[in-house]
């Protein structure tokens, strides 16, 4: 396994994408990154299986945000990206030709433009596709790596160039071993099937962003830190009340500038969800059992929970917002996360 220690300089933002990245979904402690990774110097695809519990979607997929570093920006780069079926009733990637779709190659080159000298570069890229695409309820997104250039006998060996991902390893993760999961996989071309990376619980920095609102989830939290910091991460999933942690929601919609948000919890879902005109439902009638107070979305289509609720332990709900248009009365639902506190 290849760690490589990150930088203390922010990352270069970068991409194919012009302007702000609307209704953005990344499952991800950022702050909390420890290295960028890749497993070996053989070319490989590695998936990260996105949690059921932090999205259950609908609609149409936009493309990715990734945060890559390249060992040496003196080259370009090719860089493999796409989404991937779950196997069924599995964690792990569906690597059949059947359960993986969209692969894009852009060719990246890796220039911070007021370090362009600088020989490793860190870059958030924002990768679009030239058509939106519909995808399941619920899936995984992967990046693909052409081999490394090494140098020395292993295991001593050090890399010369190739491109890795920002990854939170499960060694630095706080969400309690007992309720991590093998979300991360990789396959290599000299493998014939898919293997855990960098241990369960591990998370990388890979998103999507969507036609739809989405509804992030996180948890106001001094798990990392004395003073409290706001985790999109896993744990946003799984609050810890002993350690108060305190459970908000950031949603966005960019098709509903200046308009209002009504989020509703509820305990149960339906047998099967429910497409409507104003979009997928996923909660028991009438829609969840509380709906907090609307909210004014602002000039950028977006509220974040300003008073973090406290978790309860042994409270289980599941959230999704409804995007209202006051002047044309349009509605449409953002995907729902789901909350059990510890």
């Amino acid at each position: 396994m290849y760690k490589f220690i990150l930088p203390v300089a922010a990352m270069t933002l970068a991409g194919l994408a012009t302007g702000q990245v609307a209704n953005q979904k990344i499952i991800h402690n950022t702050q909390w990154t420890d290295f960028a990774t890749r497993n070996g110097s053989n070319a490989q695809t590695v998936f990260y299986m996105q949690p059921i519990e932090a999205r259950r979607g609908y609609g149409k997929f936009k493309g990715w945000l990734v945060a890559l570093q390249d060992v040496d920006s003196g080259t370009v780069e090719t860089v493999d990206l796409g989404v991937s079926k779950y196997v069924a009733g599995k964690m792990e990637p569906d690597i059949t030709s059947t359960g993986t779709a969209f692969w894009v190659q852009p060719k990246l080159n890796f220039k911070d433009p007021k370090k362009p000298t600088q020989k490793v570069q860190n870059v958030l890229w924002t990768i679009t596709l030239n058509t939106a695409q519909p995808t399941p309820e619920s899936f995984g997104l992967f990046v693909g790596f052409g081999p490394s250039k090494t140098t020395g006998t292993p295991p001593n060996t050090s890399t010369t160039d190739g491109v890795f991902i920002h990854t939170q390893t499960s060694s630095r993760s706080k969400l309690p071993v007992a309720l991590r999961k093998d979300w991360v996989w990789y396959i290599d071309t000299k493998m014939t099937k898919v293997a855990n990376y960098y241990g369960k619980g591990t998370t990388l920095h890979l998103g999507g962003f969507y036609e739809e609102p989405v509804l992030r989830q996180f948890v106001s939290s001094t798990r990392y830190q004395t003073t409290a910091q706001d985790l999109y991460g896993l744990e946003a999933y799984w609050p810890d009340s002993a350690a108060k942690d305190a459970i908000g929601w950031d949603v966005e919609s960019n098709s509903f500038i200046n308009g209002l948000a009504v989020t509703t919890l509820g305990a149960g879902l339906l047998p099967k969800s429910i497409t409507t005109a104003l979009g997928t439902f996923w909660m028991s009638p009438p829609f969840g059992v509380l709906q907090a107070p609307a909210v004014f979305l602002g000039s950028k289509g977006t509220h974040k929970t300003p008073t973090p609720i406290p978790a309860i332990k042994g409270i289980k709900l599941y959230s999704q917002t409804a995007f209202i248009d006051p002047k044309t009365f349009k509605i449409r639902m953002s995907d729902l996360t789901t909350v059990s506190m510890q």
